[in-house]
């Protein structure tokens, strides 16, 4: 069985929790995520203790809400999604500030133009909000869709938006 670590935190009116595993983030969810949604419980135990959670995590959640250049690949997380995910999480962490792609530009990104349904799916199931910057992804219709809600998706989009 893994274990997972997690801490809840505020920074600028965000409430987070961000759980790490062997080191490396594994999960950054706001408040209303429920991190015991993501991971089954039969495979992984979720301990909230704030003292695993490195003060290089934090200065990297930090960074992001500093506007700061993450230069973040995959690997740089603890991740548990399956290849096509990990492509699809990949590409998203290419993403700038204020820069925002249809799933449709996605799937054609990592050379898989017929899978928009999967792209999308791979882009729900981040399990890594804000660091995989899943709110950047935008419907081809404009429909506003977040696990999060689209409250929070929005008001995101702005954040990133303002210098």
């Amino acid at each position: 069985m893994k274990t997972i670590y997690y801490q809840k935190l505020k920074i600028n009116d965000f409430n987070l929790i961000v759980g790490v595993n062997e080191d490396k983030i594994c999960y950054l969810g706001l408040n209303n995520d429920e991190i015991y949604s993501w991971f089954d419980q039969n495979k992984f135990e979720l301990i909230e203790d704030e003292t695993k959670i490195d003060k290089k995590h934090l200065d990297l959640i930090e960074n992001y809400f500093n506007k700061k250049k993450l230069n973040l690949e995959i690997n740089d997380f603890n991740h548990f999604g399956t290849k096509f995910r990990q492509q699809v999480w990949n590409e998203m962490l290419k993403l700038d500030y204020g820069e925002y792609i249809t799933y449709q530009q996605l799937a054609q990104r990592i050379n898989q133009p017929t899978a928009i349904r999967a792209v999308a799916t791979a882009v729900a199931q981040n399990p890594i909000l804000l660091l995989i910057p899943c709110h950047r992804i935008i419907s081809k219709n404009g429909e506003v869709k977040f696990r999060s809600g689209k409250e929070i998706k929005i008001k995101l989009q702005k954040f990133e938006s303002n210098n």
